[in-house]
């Protein structure tokens, strides 16, 4: 069985945060230097129902400048949750003030109020809620308490993007509320944070402190602002939060289904003031003989790779250890299991399949059976893997005489004599090449020593007749999810026979359809190289798409490189991209 990790999470870029970064990159500088950056701003605080905001360059530079609009200082207490980011606690410590670790509640691992309203002290500043994993906080508890002490509440929201405490959004009741585009939330921007809020002094202090020193400064500030660049993604992924919230919400569903009824276990219960967005999905471990790490460990195994919820923030080595039994108790009987936008059904199926066997105690001797795409990708990588160690021939005939499609063994790649004809087919077949960088038996090498150790879904075939060689064309790139793959390195010799490189492609589509159950082939073809695009469609392919190209001069000569500055640079070829349903 081959099963690539299951990662626990990761965003979801599309063409529009390509589009968005590309024209960031090309015309985001001078006059147009803040522009994507404004936007994204006046979109978060339209999205957290806040009146002012503040991109800058960080979660931490966030939490820190919230900080330094509320003047907390030396001597100051901020109330936090044990279980949150650590760089909320770090900070803190920047401007001299001390964190109050509290307690959580059991079941959503937020912030308890009744814990809250033990710490307070005369020294108690502000206090910051930290929404976790599409759980909010209980906003109106801690608001009540804010005003009860008048300490400022600050929303650490990132965690509850797309969620709502009675149909009041996430980031939109603290004085401050942060969210943070690092790449490991749901909503990224390669960086980055926006600071928002709703007391106009409070964010011009803050502002003070973000913008870059200059010799007009009455203070020295951090120069902590976020790049137009981070901002363009950001956008884009706004537009599209709706749809990132959809896929969550799906994904947890499909764990629900299948782990209801298990007693050892139980998903992060939804509080009925509260619509989570199931930003992660938490899995408590109810059975006290299961111990978490030793089970994280066995998921690891099983290529699932979940991961413990944060341990208590007090448990650092920094600071004293908190008196909080939720957090020391439920917060280390929690995990995360991977829910990325990307996992499919087929993959929480094999997930939970795996977790029941794990918490019925019986030892397993088979694993979890794979379905689905899995098990096609499976299947099909161990039959690649095959063939590259013990070979095979595709037979077929033109013009009366007896050819195949031999495929090349790994061990075979990085022989000499390989390795001088493939170097040969690149040099004699320049018109299908993006570069003028010239073909080497050193940069051949370089390839094929991928083909022999990492490709694991690269099949190159040579075409033979008897022991002469004319060529070779492989399959590579597959699309295990929808069933296809890229038709790749046809090159042939001079002096190869007409009409040889159709048959061989007609042969190896056939192949691809029957034998590993391809259902659409794709290629790329240059388009100034006429030769293979008329081939292209007397095959059967279409046209889906056409790249422009800009011509660029590197040391060793030329290369064409994507165009994405439309009008600005000259169009020198273009790559087309046909597909062939079969």
């Amino acid at each position: 069985m081959i099963l690539d990790p299951i990662i626990l999470s990761g965003p979801h870029v599309g063409h529009r945060e390509i589009e968005c970064a590309a024209e960031a990159a090309g015309t985001g500088w001078n006059s147009r230097a803040s522009e994507y950056v404004l936007r994204l701003q006046q979109v978060m605080a339209g999205h957290a129902r806040q009146r002012h905001a503040l991109a800058v360059s960080s979660g931490r530079a966030a939490m820190h400048l919230a900080l330094l609009g509320l003047r907390v200082g030396v001597d100051d207490e901020v109330l936090i949750p044990e279980i949150a980011p650590p760089y909320i606690a770090a900070a803190i410590l920047h401007v001299g003030a001390r964190p109050v670790f509290c307690d959580v509640d059991p079941e959503t691992l937020c912030i308890s109020p009744g814990s809250v309203e033990n710490r307070v002290t005369r020294r108690s500043r502000c206090m910051v809620a930290a929404h976790l994993y599409g759980q909010m906080c209980d906003t109106e508890a801690l608001s009540a308490l804010a005003r009860k002490h008048n300490i400022p509440l600050v929303e650490y929201a990132t965690g509850g993007f797309g969620a709502n405490w009675k149909g009041r959004p996430a980031g939109s009741v603290g004085i401050f509320s942060i969210f943070s585009f690092e790449g490991y939330n749901p909503v990224v921007a390669g960086g980055g944070a926006v600071l928002l809020g709703s007391n106009k002094q409070y964010m011009e202090r803050a502002a003070m402190f973000a913008a870059p020193p200059n010799q007009e400064s009455v203070l020295l500030g951090f120069d902590y602002g976020m790049s137009n660049l981070q901002a363009s993604v950001g956008c884009a992924q706004m537009e599209r939060l709706d749809e990132i919230i959809a896929k969550k919400l799906e994904i947890f569903d499909w764990y629900k289904s299948r782990l209801e009824g298990i007693d050892a276990v139980a998903l992060q219960a939804e509080l009925p003031e509260c619509r989570n967005s199931r930003l992660m999905t938490v899995l408590h471990l109810k059975d006290p003989a299961i111990e978490r790490e030793a089970f994280v460990k066995q998921l690891r195994e099983a290529r699932i790779m979940a991961a413990e919820v944060q341990r208590p923030l007090s448990s650092m080595a920094a600071f004293e250890k908190g008196e909080n039994p939720s957090a020391y108790g439920a917060g280390q009987r929690a995990l995360l299991l991977p829910c990325g936008y990307n996992r499919t059904v087929e993959e929480v199926e094999y997930i939970c399949e795996t977790i029941k066997r794990l918490v019925s105690g019986k030892k397993q001797q088979k694993p979890v059976e794979l379905s689905g795409w899995l098990k096609f990708k499976s299947d099909t990588l161990e039959l690649i893997a095959k063939i590259k160690q013990e070979g095979l021939d595709i037979p077929f005939e033109h013009k009366g005489r007896q050819y195949a499609l031999r495929a090349l063994l790994g061990k075979d790649a990085l022989k000499p004599q390989m390795l001088s004809f493939l170097t040969l087919m690149r040099e004699q077949n320049k018109d299908a090449l993006l570069s003028d960088l010239g073909s080497t038996e050193e940069s051949t090498k370089r390839i094929m020593a991928r083909y022999e150790t990492q490709a694991r879904d690269f099949l190159l075939f040579l075409i033979v007749e008897g022991d002469t060689i004319w060529g070779h064309i492989g399959l590579e790139r597959f699309d295990f999810k929808e069933r296809n793959c890229k038709v790749e390195a046809l090159m042939m010799r001079e002096d190869a026979p007409q009409g040889l490189a159709a048959e061989a492609n007609l042969k190896l589509h056939d192949w691809a359809r029957d034998e590993m159950q391809m259902t659409r082939l794709y290629t790329h073809v240059v388009g100034s190289n006429k030769k293979s695009r008329i081939l292209g469609s007397f095959l059967g392919y279409k046209v889906v798409n056409s790249i422009s190209l800009y011509k660029d001069t590197v040391p060793a000569g030329s290369l064409y490189r994507p165009m994405y500055i439309m009008g600005k640079d000259q169009h020198d070829e273009t790559f087309v991209l046909a597909v062939k349903d079969l």
